[in-house]
């Protein structure tokens, strides 16, 4: 997830970088871009802060969508759920409490710190009316 967020933001820095080198080249090979104040040369300055502005707000929006993505993940996986593991041969239930996140195929690790790990022959059902915190 942190990956995503990263590449995320590397895209839009890059983005920006490439529209200021554009905006620069443009600036320096527009004739008419300079004019005569006191003696000195000064470049034209046109703001577009309709672009800006939308630019700004499209960025805003998705770090604003990456970081609700990024708590619903963080919210859902620490959701505490009820285990039983039940074994095939002797039909022998033991029920556990873990975070949703920690569950995997055949092992898991509970509320209490402690890793189970299942072999094939035990079976695992997850109740899923889940208790919060």
């Amino acid at each position: 997830m942190l990956g995503k967020i990263l590449l995320t933001l590397s895209i839009i820095i890059g983005a920006l970088v490439f529209v200021r080198l554009r905006q620069r080249r443009q600036s320096q090979h527009q004739p008419g871009a300079l004019y005569r104040m006191g003696g000195k040369t000064a470049p034209t300055q046109h703001p577009r802060w309709g672009i800006r502005g939308l630019a700004a707000l499209v960025v805003v929006l998705m770090l604003a969508t990456s970081g609700f993505l990024l708590y619903q993940y963080w919210r859902d996986s620490h959701q505490v759920i009820q285990l039983r593991v039940i074994d095939a041969a002797t039909g022998q239930v033991t029920k556990y409490s873990a975070y949703r996140g920690e569950v995997s195929a055949r092992e898991f690790m509970t509320l209490d710190g402690v890793q189970v790990i299942l072999s094939e022959h035990d079976r695992i059902e997850i109740n899923r009316s889940v208790r919060q915190n």
